[in-house]
């Protein structure tokens, strides 16, 4: 047996040396040995396999529907196996968690005074895939990411766009803000009717966590009404709100708007004026705050393109909604505020639209949303004719 062993290690030797030096059609390595999973294992990673293609977006069509309010989804299962919502699963693996989140049906009205504990068996209820890797844009306050919404247990997921906010008292009011804006908006905001094309994406419904501490909405409501007079901002914990919007394109970057045709800033300069002529100043007219897509939009998707495209304004956490009627000199001041907006945008096409100058006061922001939530949005708002006199006209 000795002999034996001696002999195959020369063999070996001698096949090593004629590999080094010569290229052989066939591999002279050690044999390729076949892997063998348990059928716990193959269940455990077909199970893992399957869930990841609930997350992604590129094969999946855009949801582009009007939907009423009152089909909305009234809960929302929301899949984060990475903590996008800045939630975390108990046993640390998120992969087969979903957090139950209920939809606020008046965001005008901002929380309601009491959450649901429990889904009930006959609610409309919809899943929503969020993952990290479909980040579609991040801003100061917020991030929004492409996700994908099955909104029935045998309907096709379509992709939406999911707000989030980070965690911070200004981030949760302007999301609140956003979402109550949405709420307020005209319908033919979202979609091409006799008035012109549609200028904001379609609302899909604003959702907040169903409790899972017995605190927690009391510590949402907190921070959300309490802490508005506040001069300082403050850390909040809590899985983040979600505002689900129509996805419509990308933003303008800074080359673009430079860039951006005679025909085309008057698209952008018509649809500005569409807010204010129902008394709504956006407050944050930058390029990023403007889509960009394929257009128009009265056609099938696959018609559609980018020598026609289609514009749409978005982020609307500062904005406010005036009734300029109940507003003495309102006719002035209405001219001087919705003036200096039309020159933020002109100053977008000048310089690319970030300039943080032409943007609005953070004091005069915060004291519009401050005066917001005390009346609610019910009707439009009467902002308070001192703030108008020293703050809402002087830049």
């Amino acid at each position: 047996m000795a002999l034996l062993r001696r002999l195959f290690r020369i063999v070996d030797l001698f096949w090593s040396l004629v590999a080094s030096y010569l290229p052989l059609p066939f591999s002279l390595g050690p044999p390729i040995r076949p892997q063998y999973f348990s059928s716990r294992e193959l269940e455990h990673r077909a199970r893992i396999t399957g869930a990841l293609s609930r997350y992604l977006t590129d094969d999946l069509p855009v949801l582009e529907d009007s939907i009423p309010d009152d089909e909305l989804p009234d809960f929302l299962l929301v899949h984060d196996p990475h903590g996008v919502t800045d939630w975390v699963a108990p046993d640390g693996d998120g992969a087969d968690w979903a957090i139950p989140y209920y939809r606020v049906k008046n965001p005008l009205r901002g929380l309601d005074a009491t959450a649901p504990e429990v889904i009930p068996k006959d609610a409309r209820t919809a899943h929503l895939y969020v993952h990290p890797k479909n980040l579609l844009g991040q801003g100061h306050h917020a991030w929004v990411y492409r996700a994908p919404l099955s909104l029935g247990s045998d309907a096709q997921p379509s992709v939406v766009a999911a707000k989030l906010g980070s965690e911070n008292c200004t981030a949760m009011r302007m999301l609140a803000n956003e979402a109550a804006m949405y709420s307020l908006f005209p319908r033919e905001f979202m979609q091409d009717s006799p008035a012109g094309p549609a200028v904001v994406p379609k609302f899909y419904g604003y959702y907040l966590p169903i409790p899972i501490h017995p605190n927690l909405h009391r510590t949402m409501l907190f921070h959300t009404k309490l802490c508005a007079n506040s001069e300082e901002d403050c850390g909040i914990w809590s899985p983040s709100p979600i505002l689900l919007v129509e996805e419509c394109g990308r933003a303008l970057g800074k080359d673009e708007c430079k860039s951006m045709t005679p025909e085309h800033q008057q698209q952008c300069v018509e649809m500005l004026g569409r807010f204010h002529a129902a008394g709504i100043f956006h407050q944050s007219v930058y390029g990023r705050n403007i889509l960009i897509q394929p257009g128009p939009l009265d056609v099938p998707p696959e018609k559609r393109s980018d020598d026609t495209p289609s514009f749409r304004m978005i982020d609307f956490g500062r904005t406010v909604a005036v009734d300029f009627s109940r507003i003495a000199n309102g006719k002035v001041i209405f001219h001087n505020w919705s003036h200096r907006e039309q020159e933020a945008l002109q100053e977008v096409w000048r310089t690319g639209g970030d300039d943080e100058r032409h943007g609005p006061k953070a004091d005069h922001a915060r004291k519009c949303l401050k005066a917001i939530r005390e009346r609610h949005l019910q009707e439009c708002l009467a902002i308070d004719k001192f703030l108008l006199k020293n703050e809402l006209v002087q830049y």
